[in-house]
C-alpha cells in the first residue's frame, strides 16, 4: 500500500512539473511574439516614413519641374516676341552696326531697340551746347519708362578714347549709353542727314520710332518738357 501512494505521489509531482514547464514555454512565446509585433511596427512605421519622404521629393520634383517648364515657355515667349519685332523692322543698315557703351564697354547696335523709341544726340565732349542740351535730356528721362524710350549718346569726334568719353560722361552725371562712332557708322549717318550732323554746337538730334522709322533731323535746344513730347509722339508714329 505505501508502495502504491509513494507512486501516486511520484506521479502527481511529475505531472506538476510537466505543467510548470509548458507555462514557462507558452510565456516565453508570448514575449517573443511581443517582440515580433514590435519590430513589425517600427518597420512598418520606417517604411510609411519612407513613403512619405518618397512623396515628398516627388512633390518638389514636380514643382521644380513646373517652375523651370513656366521659365522655359517665358523665355521662348520673350524670344518669339523679340524675332517679330526684328522681322518688323524697317531701321536703315546702319542702325545694325556695332557700337561700344564707353561707360561699361558692352556693345550693342541701335537695332537692338527694335519696338522702343529712341533718342539719338551727336555730341562732343568739348562741345557746351551738347552739355545743355544732355543736361536738358537727362531731365526729362526719369519722366519717360524705360522699358519703351532709350537715349544714346554718339560722340562724332575721331580718334576719342572710349575711357574718355566714359570720364566725361561720369563728371556730368549723365548714366545712359555713350558710344564713340565709329566711321563707318558716321559716314552713314551723314549719308543720311548730311554734314550738319557732326556739328555738334548745333546740338542735332533725331529719333528712332519702335518699328525703325527715322525722324528728321532737328537742330537747337529743346526743353525737358518738348523732349518728351517729341518722343511721345514718335512712339505713336506721328
Amino acid at each position: 500500500m505505501k508502495k502504491i501512494l509513494i507512486l501516486i505521489m511520484m506521479i502527481t509531482a511529475l505531472t506538476a512539473c510537466d505543467a510548470l514547464a509548458n507555462m514557462g514555454d507558452s510565456s516565453q512565446a508570448n514575449d517573443d511574439t511581443s517582440v515580433v509585433d514590435v519590430n513589425s511596427e517600427a518597420d512598418s512605421s520606417d517604411a510609411d516614413m519612407a513613403d512619405s519622404d518618397m512623396a515628398d521629393s516627388n512633390m518638389a520634383d514636380s514643382e521644380d519641374m513646373t517652375d523651370s517648364e513656366d521659365m522655359t515657355d517665358s523665355d521662348m515667349a520673350e524670344a518669339e516676341m523679340a524675332d517679330d519685332m526684328a522681322s518688323d523692322y524697317n531701321g536703315p543698315d546702319w542702325a545694325h552696326i556695332e557700337l561700344v557703351d564707353a561707360r561699361n564697354g558692352e556693345t550693342f547696335t541701335l537695332a537692338d531697340f527694335a519696338g522702343k523709341t529712341v533718342y539719338v544726340e551727336p555730341m562732343a565732349t568739348w562741345c557746351t551746347n551738347c552739355r545743355a542740351q544732355l543736361r536738358r535730356v537727362r531731365d526729362a528721362m526719369p519722366q519717360l519708362n524705360s522699358d519703351e524710350y532709350v537715349f544714346i549718346g554718339i560722340s562724332v569726334e575721331s580718334g576719342l578714347a572710349n575711357s574718355t568719353l566714359a570720364d566725361y560722361t561720369q563728371a556730368q552725371e549723365f548714366d545712359w549709353p555713350f558710344a564713340v562712332a565709329p566711321d563707318d557708322f558716321l559716314q552713314q549717318l551723314v549719308a543720311q542727314y548730311g554734314r550738319s550732323i557732326t556739328t555738334p554746337p548745333s546740338t542735332p538730334h533725331f529719333i528712332i520710332g519702335p518699328d525703325g522709322t527715322l525722324s528728321d533731323l532737328s537742330t537747337g535746344s529743346h526743353t525737358a518738357d518738348e523732349i518728351i513730347q517729341l518722343m511721345q509722339n514718335a512712339s505713336m508714329g506721328s
